[in-house]
């Protein structure tokens, strides 16, 4: 899902990721430094999975994440 949202192409974030957990991990990942999510995974203590978070971090990159 990352690649296709980073393609421009029409992925609903909201039916692959609760909208309520999206909002948790773009704050984490806006105030995270650096391209890799690891820190962010194990701040989570994997409560998101590397997945979710790679799919948020697309949607904010994308222009369309929390």
């Amino acid at each position: 899902f990352e690649e296709a949202i980073l393609a421009g192409e029409a992925v609903d974030g909201d039916r692959l990721i609760e909208p309520e957990a999206q909002k948790e991990i773009c704050a984490a990942l806006a105030a995270h430094q650096g391209p890799g999510v690891s820190s962010v995974f194990e701040k989570f203590g994997g409560r998101h999975s590397y997945g979710a978070l790679r799919v948020c971090r697309a949607l904010m990159q994308a222009g369309r994440g929390d």
